[in-house]
């Protein structure tokens, strides 16, 4: 539900701090802002209150970034890593929470992203993947999946583990979630 870690930044140290997020890329990110905060602290010549940064890092939330949610029995981990450096971090940080398992993956890949080597950090963490597609078309805010049968054509040649396609996003989730043994990753 969170990480612990510590941090020492030139003369401030902080033992013990709970951060409200998942993953160590989440750690790498508190502890580069600690880094900044501490350092305008020196610079500014103003004092860091621990309390308010514990308080902080506890209840930090992001949507979407290892997200971890409960459905029945099930734990449900969503993330919106969106290129191959991003699925890396996912997969270290799933590795690391959950050591050994494998995963059922609900997958959709915006279109124009390299869907390929986002598949291949995929791949050895899948027990099963499920493809399905996204559409957001709004004035602020479009986007297209890629094309599903470009994506199956490439599972079929390279996927290691069984996959289902479904082209509608909310029946996919069932699918995948009926079919998800324990942890479905989104």
């Amino acid at each position: 539900k969170g990480t612990v870690f510590d941090f020492k930044f030139d003369h401030q140290s902080f033992s013990h701090l709970h951060l409200g997020l998942l993953g160590e890329f989440q750690v790498e990110n508190a502890c580069l802002a600690l880094s900044a905060l501490c350092f305008l602290s020196s610079r500014d010549q103003f004092t860091l209150d621990q309390s308010v940064i514990r308080n902080c890092l506890r209840t930090a939330r992001i949507a979407g970034r290892m997200e971890r949610q409960k459905v029945g029995a099930k734990i449900v981990i969503i993330d919106g890593a969106h290129n191959q450096q991003k699925m890396k971090a996912l997969g270290r940080s799933l590795r690391t929470i959950f050591p050994q398992q494998k995963f059922s993956f609900l997958v959709s890949f915006k279109q124009g992203k390299d869907y390929r080597k986002m598949l291949e950090e995929i791949f050895p963490l899948a027990e099963d993947i499920t493809l399905t597609s996204i559409f957001k078309d709004q004035p602020q805010f479009r986007f297209l999946s890629q094309p599903l049968p470009e994506v199956m054509t490439y599972l079929r040649q390279q996927s290691p583990c069984p996959f289902a396609v479904e082209e509608n996003s909310r029946r996919a989730l069932g699918k995948a979630l009926a079919k998800t043994k324990n942890v479905l990753v989104i």
